[in-house]
């Protein structure tokens, strides 16, 4: 894998502003792929034939961008899927002719059920014996059937000898994914097909996969790490065979909703170890960020800051959703901005979501003319993120506030870490404080340490030599050294542990998921209502906590500088330099520009840049500032 120090004051290939990537599924296999799942659901094929040739390129680069991400593979039989690899070919060459690098897309874990694939033995299978759908059209394949591996291992080769500069590997869980609520697993968890039981077998003396899931018993737990270790073993195998083809290739994969669900547990995900693997680690979630109506915001910086505490420098990017594939429009030129700038405030690339978009009810692409201004705006956006990529990526985190991520206790202790985990993230989003999330590797200028509840190796013996060396803590829900508040703020409660139960909740949700991809009337109807939004969106992790919790970490915390003064909520981050001074960036998460005042424990001279206009740095000097902040801000201070 490639050395990346990003945030040791180096310019990286897949760094901010040295990587500016577009997610553009299109060609002849996205049109076909999207009137399977959505069942026949209209394509502008016009607009998706374009991407791949010399215009669609020139339309990407005139954006700004020099990395996309292009489907070779979409999981058709080669019968079927020949044309799309002709297709993917031709995409390589018209986007190298522009100078934009391509990541070219392989289906990991699924097939389309059609031709040639529907005489093949190697789907996964549910506890009851039947084939776990993956949309329309699709199901699940078997991790440990060895004609899967070879088929996926042969696709690398079809992407590397087409001349892409990167493989992408989506969807890397193995066999069925299920939501983890009430500690209860709703849905299949993983493949129980003869190839995987015999293969678990094997490696756990003979012991059967469990049936029913419970995440708290350790014959659970021990399929689960199995399951887990499985994925990261393939996804291993895959790219050191991407990297005997061409050692230059680089290799990402969707490591989906890493942060903000239990995806080691729901989809057999394991962050830091997938993390090890990659050049740059993608994470596909619905944290599009923007102000909720209940006031929580959604926030990519959260995903960002856990994500970075546990990837060891490899570099961390996201693409967002706010609705879901299938049910989004084309945002606001505002919303594209927001989401660029959000990232480039954690000191993150952001993958700008150019495809599978709906206009009047047809799959269109951002590429299209009518978003001519979206385009306009994504491309200031680019324009300055390059012109500045050498002293935005030369920084560290400098904040001496800072929330810990307990990843290891999120694996068998989700539903009690992350509800005050998020919380505290909602608190200082609308206090204006400081935003750091660290992990487990070292707090560096930290003075006060958020601590969220969580079991992890060795934390309260490196709480106590913080301590010791005069840091503050914080614990929430959970007390540490003598320490606490907001106890019992996590306690949601769980479903009895009969087995009966369990196992009739996983036939429900088993029979509940196969009906909505199957019947075209219930999928309608499950639309309309919002099911797939509810289930997936997970609106409800950035409920704002009350009032009088918020008050009560803020008087833990105490008197803050730096702070912002403003009406809604905004990101505002903190970097240092090599040289010694600082950064400060500030992101609106409201849609409506707000008047705000940064204040600062000392007198600085400094240089303010708004990134979404083309307005010239300006001059600034003193201890308070204020700003009319519409979409971001970058204050450098200077000597």
């Amino acid at each position: 894998m490639a050395s990346t120090k990003n945030e040791q004051g180096q310019v990286t290939e897949l760094g901010l502003g040295t990587h500016r990537p577009v997610y553009l599924w299109a060609g002849p296999g996205t049109s076909r792929m999207n009137r399977l799942k959505f069942m026949g659901r209209k394509v502008d094929d016009a607009v998706h034939h374009i991407a791949h040739t010399e215009a669609g390129a020139e339309r990407i680069s005139a954006m700004g961008f020099n990395w996309v991400y292009l489907t070779c593979n979409w999981g058709f039989p080669p019968e079927i899927e020949q044309e799309d690899w002709d297709s993917f070919r031709q995409a390589v060459q018209v986007y190298h002719a522009k100078n934009i690098k391509v990541f070219g897309y392989i289906q990991t874990s699924n097939c389309v059920y059609k031709g040639s694939y529907k005489h093949k033995d190697w789907y996964a299978i549910d506890p009851f014996g039947k084939k776990i759908p993956y949309y329309t059209g699709r199901y699940f394949t078997c991790l440990n059937h060895p004609d899967w591996l070879a088929e996926v291992r042969d696709r690398v080769r079809i992407v590397v000898e087409a001349g892409a500069d990167g493989v992408f590997f989506d969807n890397p869980w193995v066999g069925g994914g299920g939501v983890e609520w009430k500690s209860a697993i709703w849905g299949v968890i993983g493949s129980y097909s003869e190839y995987s039981r015999r293969a678990y077998a094997k490696d756990n003396d003979g012991a059967e996969i469990p049936t029913v899931l419970y995440v708290g018993s350790p014959e659970s737990q021990q399929y689960l790490r199995w399951r887990a270790n499985l994925m990261t073993r393939v996804i291993r195998e895959w790219a050191d065979y991407a990297r005997e083809l061409n050692p230059a290739i680089k290799i990402s994969a969707n490591n989906l909703d890493a942060i903000n669900r239990n995806a080691f547990v729901e989809l057999g995900m394991e962050l830091p170890a997938l993390a090890e693997l990659q050049d740059i680690v993608m994470i596909e979630n619905f944290a599009l960020p923007r102000l909720l109506k209940h006031g929580g915001v959604a926030s990519n910086a959260i995903v960002l800051g856990a994500a970075k505490a546990h990837t060891n420098h490899v570099p961390v990017s996201t693409i967002s959703y706010e609705q879901g594939i299938g049910f989004e429009h084309v945002w606001s030129g505002c919303t594209f901005a927001r989401t660029l700038l959000e990232g480039t405030a954690m000191n993150c690339p952001v993958v700008t979501k150019g495809t599978e978009y709906l206009h009047q009810k047809h799959f269109t692409l951002l590429i299209h003319d009518r978003y001519a201004h979206q385009q306009n705006d994504i491309r200031q956006v680019n324009r300055w993120l390059t012109e500045n990529a050498a002293w935005l990526s030369q920084r560290e985190p400098s904040s001496e506030l800072a929330i810990y991520h307990p990843y290891q206790a999120t694996r068998f202790q989700w539903e009690a870490t992350w509800p005050a985990f998020f919380a505290a993230c909602e608190t200082l989003f609308h206090a204006g404080l400081p935003f750091r999330i660290v992990g487990d590797n070292g707090w560096p200028h930290v003075k006060t340490l958020i601590v969220p509840p969580g079991d992890v190796d060795r934390l309260d013996e490196n709480l106590r030599a913080f301590q010791d060396q005069g840091g503050k803590i914080v614990a929430l829900d959970q007390p540490r050294l003598g320490q606490g508040i907001w106890q019992n703020f996590s306690k949601q409660g769980s479903l009895p542990q009969w087995r009966t139960l369990r196992r009739e909740i996983v036939r429900f949700a088993s029979i509940g998921w196969r009906t909505y991809h199957h019947i075209r009337l219930i999928r309608a109807l499950a639309d309309s209502l919002g099911l797939p939004r509810y289930l997936l969106a997970q609106e409800h992790m950035y409920a704002l906590p009350p009032e009088s919790l918020r008050r009560e970490l803020l008087d833990t915390i105490g008197t803050w500088q730096p702070h912002v003064d403003a009406e809604q909520p905004l990101l505002f981050t903190m970097w240092r330099e090599p040289s010694g001074e600082s950064q400060y960036h500030l992101v609106n998460y409201s849609d409506q520009p707000q008047r705000i005042t940064l204040h600062l424990p000392r007198l600085v001279k400094a240089q303010v840049y708004t990134p979404e206009s083309t307005m010239v740095p300006t001059p600034v000097a003193g201890t308070s500032f204020q700003f009319e902040l519409k979409v971001a801000k970058v204050i450098r201070t200077q000597k």
